[in-house]
C-alpha cells in the first residue's frame, strides 16, 4: 500500500477535473489578450512566522469579512470561540470541506467550461469521463453556494477548529483533524499550506493522536493507520514513515477488527512477502487482543468523520461506511 509522495492525488479525481477546467478557461483567456499586455503580479503577503504551540489567531475578523459571512457560519463562530464543543467541529469541518478547492475553482466560468468538457466526453463516447465531469459541475455548484462568502481568513482556521473540539473528546473532529482535512486543498499553493498557523502544529501531533486513539481500541484509528500507510492517504500518509511490515500489519489488523472490510479499490495490493506475512500476521492478531478486547466492528461504526462536510463529494472508500450524513450532527453519545 505504499506511495509516492504526490499518489494522493488520485483520491481527487474530481477535484483536479475542476482544475483543469479552471486553467483551460484562464489559458484561453490569457491567449486573446491584447498584445503588449502583462499579468500583474500577485501583492506580497506578510507571512506569521510558525511557532511550536502557536494559539490559535483571534477570531475578530475583518468588519467586511464578518459582514458577508452566511448567518449560519456566524452563528457558529460565535460559540466556537465561546468554547462550544459542537459549534468548533462544524464550523471547522465546513471550513475544511470548503478550503479542499480554490474559491476561483467554482466559478460561474469553470462550471460553463466543465459542461463544454462534459459535452465533448459524451459526444465521444467516454460515458465514464462524462459522468466525472457531471460529478465535478455538482461540486462547483454545491461549493458555490456553501462557499462563495467564507473568507480566506476563516478558512485558514480550520485546522484550529477541529483541533479545539478535539480536544475537547469530540471523537467525528478528532478524525478529521488527524486525516490532515484542513490541510488538503487544490489550487492553493504550498507556501498558503506550510505558512498556515496550524499546520506546524498539526504536523507534529496528528501521529501521536493517532496512536493513542489505537492504544485505546478506537476503530476508526484502524482506518486512519490504513490510510496513513498507503498511496491515497492525505496529508497523514505523507507524514507516516515507510515501514513495510507496519503496511502489512494494519491491513491484517483490519480484516480482524472489521467483520465486514474489504479493501478500498483505490488501495494498491502488497506483494507477497512470506517472512513481512508471517510478522504482520503475529503483531495483528496481538494488537487485536491487547487493544481490541478480541472485538469486532462494522466499518460503518468507524467512519464517523471519514466524509466531506458538504454534501457533494460523499466517503466511497470504505465500503458498509454509508451515505453522506451531516457534520458534527450525531448523538452526543455517539462523540465521545
Amino acid at each position: 500500500m505504499r506511495r509516492s509522495p504526490w499518489a494522493w492525488l488520485a483520491v481527487l479525481t474530481v477535484l483536479v477535473l475542476i482544475a483543469a477546467a479552471f486553467w483551460l478557461r484562464t489559458s484561453d483567456e490569457q491567449g486573446r489578450a491584447p498584445a503588449g499586455t502583462e499579468a500583474s503580479p500577485a501583492p506580497a503577503t506578510a507571512k506569521a512566522p510558525i511557532r511550536p504551540d502557536a494559539p490559535m489567531p483571534p477570531a475578530d475578523l475583518p468588519a467586511a469579512a464578518q459582514a458577508i459571512l452566511p448567518v449560519e457560519a456566524r452563528d457558529m463562530l460565535a460559540l466556537a470561540e465561546a468554547g462550544g464543543v459542537r459549534a468548533a467541529c462544524r464550523l471547522g469541518s465546513l471550513l475544511a470541506s470548503c478550503g479542499s478547492l480554490a474559491p476561483q475553482f467554482y466559478s460561474e466560468e469553470t462550471e460553463a467550461e466543465l459542461r463544454v468538457m462534459e459535452l465533448s466526453a459524451a459526444g465521444e463516447g467516454d460515458l465514464q469521463r462524462a459522468n466525472q465531469l457531471a460529478r465535478a459541475m455538482l461540486v462547483v455548484r454545491t461549493r458555490r453556494q456553501h462557499c462563495h462568502d467564507l473568507p480566506g481568513e476563516l478558512l485558514a482556521r480550520a485546522g484550529g477548529y477541529l483541533r479545539q473540539a478535539a480536544l475537547a473528546g469530540d471523537r467525528e473532529a478528532l478524525v478529521r483533524y488527524i486525516r490532515g482535512d484542513a490541510f488538503v486543498g487544490i489550487g492553493f499553493s504550498q507556501a498558503q499550506t506550510l505558512h498556515n498557523p496550524h499546520f506546524d502544529q498539526w504536523r507534529r501531533e496528528a501521529l501521536t493522536m493517532l496512536h493513542a486513539g489505537f492504544e485505546q481500541g478506537r476503530p476508526e484509528a484502524v482506518l486512519l493507520l490504513l490510510e496513513a500507510h498507503s498511496d491515497v492517504g492525505g496529508p497523514l500518509a505523507l507524514i507516516t514513515p515507510v515501514d513495510p511490515l507496519l503496511d502489512r500489519a494494519y491491513l491484517q489488523l483490519a480484516s480482524l477488527v472489521f467483520r465486514d472490510f474489504a479493501l478500498p479499490d483505490d488501495f494498491r495490493p502488497l506483494h507477497p512477502d512470506e517472512t513481512l506475512d508471517r510478522q504482520a500476521r503475529a503483531l495483528a492478531l496481538r494488537w487485536h487482543r491487547e487493544h481490541f478486547g478480541g472485538r469486532q466492528f462494522s466499518v460503518g461504526d468507524a467512519t464517523l468523520g471519514f466524509g466531506s462536510a458538504i454534501r457533494d463529494l460523499e466517503n466511497r472508500r470504505w465500503v458498509g461506511a454509508g451515505g453522506w450524513r451531516p457534520a458534527c450532527t450525531e448523538a452526543e453519545e455517539t462523540r465521545q
